[in-house]
């Protein structure tokens, strides 16, 4: 058996070393985080990765962006969601500075709710 170490931090201001990873992995946060936000949160992201780096992660499909009072996902009350296009979120990345490996929806719904799966890379610089 393999014991983990876990952290509690912010996404926005991860208090990692520059360069410390091969790879982040963000399963199900990235759509909690409002869309004002998200380019800090591939900021910290790309600082932390190693070059050619692995940024992999979901996203709720759809538009817009607010508190939600009772998600299927989350049965204690209201909850923040922002929804995302695969095109807009290519942009983000790119914008961002990240190469977009791959981009799919997955192949059923997930509580009623489309959901996408993106691959990025670090450049090398």
């Amino acid at each position: 058996m393999h014991n983990g170490i876990f952290y509690l931090m912010d996404m926005r201001n991860l208090e990692f070393p520059n360069n410390t990873f091969d790879g982040v992995w963000a399963n199900g946060c990235i759509y909690h985080v409002p869309k004002s936000e998200l380019s800090q949160v591939l900021k910290e992201v790309i600082r932390v990765l190693k070059p050619l780096g692995i940024f992999s992660f979901n996203a709720k499909a759809g538009t817009g962006e607010g508190l939600e009072d009772n998600p299927k996902s989350f049965a204690r009350g209201p909850r923040f969601y922002a929804y995302y296009t695969i095109s807009e979120t290519k942009e983000h990345l790119q914008e961002a500075g990240l190469e977009v490996i791959e981009a799919k929806n997955y192949p059923q719904k997930i509580l009623s709710e489309k959901i996408f799966h993106i691959w990025t890379r670090k450049s090398i610089s």
